[in-house]
C-alpha cells in the first residue's frame, strides 16, 4: 500500500513507516508522544539542528522548511565535524557516541580487502523475533561471506528484505552484494555519497560548515549577547 500523503516521499509505502506508530490505536502513547512533539518543534520559534546535509536530504529538508516557524540547520555528518575542530586534546576527545565505543573492530576491518565485507544494520529501533534472528544469521553464515526505503530507493546504497526473514534470501541478496554488477554500482553510490558528505563540511564553502557556522553566530552567540 503506498502512502501518497507524505511530502518529499512520495511512493513510500506503508511496510515502511515505523512499527511503533503503525496502529489504528488513536491513544496509542507512542503515536500522540510523536504527534506532540512534532507539533512543538513546528511551532516554536527555536532552531531545529539535523543530523544531515542537503544534498543527501534536499527535498525533505525544504518541505519541513514550510512548516516550521524557527530556522533549521543542517550540519550533518557530525562525524566529520570532528575535522574541523582544533588540535586541542579536549576537544578532540569529543565525540557523538552515547555508549562506550570500541575500536577493535577496525583491526579486524582492516585486516580485510576493499569491498569484501558486508556492512548489516538493522537500526535503533528495530525489533526481531529470534526465528527471523537466526534465520538471518543463517543466510550470513551459508555464504560464507564476511560478515529502508531511502537506503535503496532514493540513495541507492542498501538492499530490502521482508519481514519473514529466510536465510535463503538473506543468502542470495549477499551473493548479489558481493558478486553481481548491482553491489558494485552500490558500492560506487556510496563513494559518492561519502564524497557529497565530506563536501558538505569542506571549508570555507560547504553546506554544512555554513550552517555550522550561522548557528554558532546567529543562535549561541546570541545568546551570550543577552546575557
Amino acid at each position: 500500500m503506498v502512502v501518497d500523503w507524505v511530502p518529499s516521499m512520495k511512493g513510500i509505502q506503508l511496510k515502511y513507516i515505523p512499527t511503533f506508530i503503525l496502529t489504528t490505536d488513536k491513544d496509542d502513547i507512542m503515536l500522540n508522544f510523536l504527534k506532540f512533539t512534532t507539533e512543538r518543534a513546528a511551532k516554536s520559534s527555536a532552531p531545529i539542528i539535523f543530523n544531515s546535509f542537503d544534498a543527501l536530504e534536499h527535498d525533505v529538508l525544504e518541505d519541513i522548511l514550510k512548516i516550521v516557524v524557527g530556522p533549521i540547520y543542517n550540519i550533518g555528518p557530525m562525524q566529520l565535524q570532528l575535522n574541523n575542530v582544533s588540535d586541542d586534546a579536549a576537544v578532540k576527545s569529543l565525540g557523538s557516541n552515547l555508549w562506550k565505543e570500541d575500536s577493535t573492530c577496525f583491526e579486524w576491518l582492516d585486516s580485510k580487502k576493499p569491498k569484501s565485507v558486508v556492512y548489516v544494520s538493522f537500526g535503533s529501533i528495530t525489533t526481531m523475533t529470534n526465528e527471523n534472528l537466526i534465520e538471518f544469521a543463517w543466510g550470513l553464515a551459508n555464504k560464507q561471506q564476511t560478515n529502508c526505503w531511502f537506503s535503496f530507493e532514493k540513495w541507492g546504497i542498501g538492499m530490502e528484505i521482508d519481514n519473514d526473514v529466510r536465510r535463503s534470501e538473506v543468502e542470495r541478496q549477499v551473493r548479489e552484494l558481493m558478486e553481481d554488477k548491482r553491489g558494485e554500482e552500490m558500492a560506487s553510490k556510496a563513494l559518492e555519497w561519502k564524497k557529497l558528505a565530506e563536501e558538505a563540511l569542506a571549508t570555507p564553502s560547504g553546506s554544512s560548515y555554513l550552517d555550522f557556522e550561522k548557528l554558532v553566530n546567529q543562535e549561541v552567540l546570541s545568546l551570550k549577547k543577552v546575557k
